[in-house]
């Protein structure tokens, strides 16, 4: 079942959507998209860029000091997201890094 669902969220499938079709919380369908076997030959593992408005709200997440989970939970469970966990954290991880060489270099 976790398959099935990463597959839809690959299609574009909300997260509403998931819970009500697949009676799930929303915790299982973060669950679903943040095991990371869920790969296929055609679409590649489940990943979404972090970027422009999504790139927008993590920066005002993390500026509210909340972590990488609280970041991803808040996404997934009150913004309607679909990203996976290990997106979030390397967003945050390559921003904080930029952020510490350009601090460095000031």
């Amino acid at each position: 079942m976790a398959h099935r669902v990463a597959q839809e969220a690959l299609k574009g499938a909300h997260i509403r959507t998931l819970t009500k079709r697949y009676n799930l919380r929303s915790w299982g369908v973060r669950f679903a998209l943040e095991t990371p076997r869920l790969t296929t030959a055609e679409t590649g593992p489940l990943t979404d860029p972090v970027t422009g408005e999504l790139a927008d709200l993590v920066e005002s997440m993390i500026g509210r000091k909340l972590n990488g989970r609280q970041i991803w939970t808040e996404l997934i469970d009150h913004h309607d997201y679909l990203v996976t966990y290990d997106s979030i954290r390397h967003y945050i991880r390559y921003t904080r890094s930029r952020q510490r060489q350009h601090e460095q270099n000031r």
